[in-house]
């Protein structure tokens, strides 16, 4: 069993964002496309919106 880099892991949420396009992707299959528990993708998607690299859209 290997563990994932934290760039490995950016890498999966940036590709699982890219293809779902400007519609976005809600967060369960956020969650399940990028293998992450709900803790951990929330620390990845704070970090990434504060890059500007993806926008979180409040509903």
């Amino acid at each position: 069993m290997t563990y994932r880099t934290s760039m490995q892991i950016v890498a999966d949420v940036l590709t699982v964002t890219e293809q779902t396009g400007q519609e976005g992707i809600k967060t369960t299959s956020l969650l399940t496309k990028a293998n992450l528990s709900h803790s951990r993708l929330e620390k990845f998607v704070k970090n990434l919106t504060g890059a500007g690299l993806i926008n979180k859209i409040k509903v």
